[in-house]
């Protein structure tokens, strides 16, 4: 079964497939089985300028939710992760949405980050909407 993006994962991994017999003092006995939580932030496939627009949207309506639950870092991540697939776009130069798009996630990272008193990002995300 694929997973989906923002899904969650519990992958087990046995001592054969870790660290083995030794472990790795102090932390991981010997013959440990490993459970990690995964959660699926981004696949690596080739998309279309209109899937990552689409996904660029998408990351933007999920950073405005946090933002008005007053989840500034989350937003902050969810703007930036909208900005990392716009870069992905082949023809963005000429994109007048996705200028504007760039632009408002810009803005709105600048705002959760002064509100949580990361002044010098902030105008670094100001810096770049000038």
């Amino acid at each position: 079964m694929a997973m989906k993006l923002g899904e969650k994962a519990e992958l087990v991994c046995q001592s054969d497939y870790a660290y083995g017999d030794s472990g790795s003092p102090p932390k991981i006995p010997g013959k440990a089985t490993l459970i990690f939580t995964v959660t699926l932030k981004w696949m690596d496939i080739q998309m279309t300028d209109a899937e990552l627009f689409a996904e660029a949207t998408k990351q933007k309506t999920l950073g405005n939710d946090k933002f008005k639950a007053k989840d500034y870092k989350e937003a902050v991540d969810m703007y930036n992760e909208a900005m990392e697939s716009l870069d992905k776009m082949k023809s963005w130069d000429d994109n007048e949405e996705m200028q504007k798009l760039r632009i408002s996630c810009l803005q709105n990272a600048s705002v959760c980050l002064n509100s949580i008193g990361h002044f010098g990002q902030t105008v670094d995300k100001c810096t770049k909407v000038i």
